[in-house]
């Protein structure tokens, strides 16, 4: 038996003494705890979210999937840009060693416009590899719900296979434990869910700070001063 437990059972024992002090009726606690801090609800519920957490986590795969081709897709049109640029660097090199000042000119804006074109590119690479980090964590997200769905089933099992045993009876005390001890585990992954929503947030302003940022580079490209 861990701290945890040991100290769960020196305060049930405390509570069973007590009530058996009080000569007044009360209004009686919860069922397995002074305060229900995890919410009494059917199985058939949990079970239900269980399956759209898996949905979702399904869905954010595919998505990812797909940010995943698009990402080597920009990839590969990049490099071809760089080579295209390098082609025309060596044109324009030439032509200004034969003195084709005009043919040297027109590769220079040549150059600038396929300059501009590269950055889109860039940006919009750096917008897939977000996206992809996005689907990745709306799938960890997914998972760690299905987790927590998954204890949150245990604790209310767990609750309706109370044995029939009075208050501070031993059978009954030691239920109240266990029955802590998974309490205590849904909570705590709770606390990673939300960070998780929170890092997930964070990665879904970057993809629309980025997004913005390559609505920028689109208008300088299509919009040239």
């Amino acid at each position: 038996m861990n701290r945890f437990s040991q100290g769960m059972a020196i305060v049930y024992a405390l509570i069973a003494f007590g009530a058996c002090q009080l000569a007044t009726a009360q209004t009686p606690a919860s069922p397995d705890s002074l305060m229900t801090i995890i919410s009494v609800r059917p199985v058939a519920e949990i079970e239900r979210e269980i399956a759209d957490a898996r949905a979702m986590g399904d869905k954010a795969d595919l998505a990812k999937r797909g940010f995943d081709r698009e990402r080597k897709l920009a990839e590969t049109r990049i490099g071809l840009k760089e080579k295209e640029i390098e082609s025309l660097e060596l044109k324009q090199e030439i032509a200004e060693q034969q003195k084709k000042t005009g043919e040297a000119s027109a590769l220079e804006a040549e150059i600038k416009r396929a300059e501009a074109l590269l950055n889109v590119l860039k940006v919009q690479l750096s917008v897939r590899e977000a996206e992809v980090e996005v689907a990745e964590a709306q799938s960890a997200l997914a998972s760690a719900i299905e987790d927590g769905l998954g204890q949150e089933q245990r604790v209310q099992e767990k609750r309706l296979a109370a044995p029939k045993a009075p208050a501070g009876s031993p059978d009954h005390t030691l239920h109240l434990i266990a029955l802590d001890d998974l309490m205590k585990s849904a909570l705590e992954q709770q606390v990673t869910i939300a960070e998780k929503r929170g890092k997930l947030a964070d990665q879904e302003e970057d993809v629309a700070s980025l997004k913005l940022k390559l609505l920028e580079a689109q208008a300088a490209f299509s919009r040239p001063k």
